[in-house]
């Protein structure tokens, strides 16, 4: 299975509900990252499990590395190489939309009611190094 695959089982979901657990078990086997958020939450699923309190403003950068979040400018630093940069942008249609220019990503969208509210992906772990 690829992350083109596995985010179509995801595809179409409704903002009120979350992804299954099961799937969330078959990404972490796989390896696969999975980003997308409700509210001012944004949700790591897979591989990596995080969730991360959006901050004020419209644009967020998320990085990773092969051992999940960087959160810190020392753990950046420490980092010489194998980070990536997942760009989060908060705005109206879609509400929340994800991407990055470092990695091959597959977009899952979710939807509340019939407007679409969030634009997630799912990446391969493998992907950082």
């Amino acid at each position: 299975m690829d992350i083109f695959d596995f985010s179509w089982k995801i595809d179409d979901m409704d903002r009120s509900d979350d992804i299954p657990f099961n799937y969330e078990i078959e990404a972490q086997r796989n390896g696969f990252v999975i980003l997308y958020a409700k509210d001012d939450i944004i949700y790591v699923r897979g591989a990596v499990v995080e969730e991360i309190s959006f901050k004020n403003g419209t644009e967020y950068d998320v990085w990773f590395s092969e051992r999940g979040v960087i959160y810190s400018d020392e753990e950046f630093d420490l980092i010489t190489s194998g980070k990536i940069k997942v760009k989060v942008k908060k705005g109206i249609d879609p509400v929340w939309d994800f991407s990055s220019e470092d990695i091959e990503y597959s977009m899952f969208d979710i939807y509340d009611g019939m407007d679409q509210y969030c634009r997630g992906i799912v990446f391969s772990i493998d992907e950082i190094g």
